[in-house]
């Protein structure tokens, strides 16, 4: 996939804007979704290297083999359109699926537990190889975003009665055994949406706008975020550093540059709900957490049309000298 596709897409760091990264974050939740709701694959690979830019709009080529497709889940395009006839136009590729797993073949199931990922945004369970404590298993009834206004409208317009259906299946259902604490951790869909997490927040930390001032003094929450992800080993040797960042809006505030406060809310709330271990619940609707970051994306890609875009340079903000990192 990534020689049929690296000549094509675009490196996340080429975006201009704001708008522009949420929208191929959000396309990127809805191509994974479209895997697996139609070919039953979970890409297990997810990776700022992996989801890229879509090609400029002259590239007619590209954009004619999406035109027409099999495709359930709406891009951003369409949802934002109002227009059910509106045809996709995905601001993304999501490619190499080397480590991808096939859940219609046995040895896609068996190999469901064996680690696989990219160091930075691999899911923190997968990275341990062990399902995550049972502490984390006290979600609140109410954790999945809800939407309002235009969004609500859009989404209810495009998926009618799913955004109840998503709210009730999070809400309700059983905890399952504790004993899953001393499991093996499997490889499902919500551990992808958990990757997808960590690069949208890795992203958004290493931006700032376009031009902004420098930063006199890295706050300590900063640094130790930025020497987590580049120096996190998956195994269970060394303890992961990034089940240690608090979700509130406090430590988020002080880990984005300043000039990226509008997304702490955003990002704040994304991490509130992959922060769960939801293996262990019962019932559950598989694509429930790439929902939850998709209605946290279309609220934020709304407000900004009702408002203002932001000008950002990615991969632009300085990494604190003293890290001593190794680049994953």
């Amino acid at each position: 996939m990534r020689i049929a596709t690296s000549d094509v897409g675009l490196p996340l760091n080429s975006l201009t804007s704001l708008r522009e990264f949420l929208c191929v974050m959000y396309d990127a939740c809805a191509v994974q979704r479209n895997m697996y709701r139609k070919a039953k694959v979970l890409h297990r690979d997810i990776s700022d290297n992996n989801i890229m830019v879509a090609p400029p709009a002259e590239n007619t080529e590209f954009y004619e083999h999406c035109a027409e497709g099999y495709d359930e889940v709406k891009y951003i395009n369409q949802v934002l359109a109002n227009d059910k006839r509106v045809r996709p136009k995905p601001t993304c590729l999501v490619i190499d699926l080397g480590n991808g797993a096939d859940l219609g073949l046995v040895h896609g199931q068996e190999a469901l537990t064996m680690r696989t990922g990219t160091p930075k945004f691999i899911a923190r369970s997968m990275s341990s190889g062990m399902v995550l404590g049972a502490y984390l298993s006290r979600w609140p009834a109410s954790i999945m975003p809800k939407l309002e206004g235009r969004e609500l409208q859009l989404y209810k317009y495009h998926y009618g009665k799913e955004y109840e259906k998503y709210n009730r299946t999070v809400g309700e259902g059983s905890r399952l055994d504790k004993q899953l604490f001393q499991a093996k951790s499997t490889h499902q869909l919500f551990h992808d949406s958990e990757s997808v997490f960590w690069v949208i927040a890795w992203t958004l930390v290493c931006a700032t706008r376009d031009p902004s001032q420098k930063e006199a003094n890295p706050t300590i929450q900063f640094k130790k975020f930025a020497y987590a992800m580049l120096n996190h080993l998956p195994g269970d040797l060394v303890p992961d550093r990034r089940a240690t960042f608090h979700p509130d809006e406090t430590n988020w505030g002080a880990i984005l540059h300043n000039d990226l406060a509008d997304m702490v809310p955003m990002v704040s709330q994304m991490h509130s709900y992959i922060w769960y271990e939801w293996a262990y619940k019962d019932a559950l609707e598989p694509e429930h957490s790439h929902e939850a970051l998709m209605r946290l994306l279309l609220q934020e890609i709304v407000r900004i049309d009702n408002t203002s875009d932001m000008s950002l340079k990615f991969g632009s903000r300085p990494l604190p000298v003293d890290l001593g990192h190794q680049q994953n």
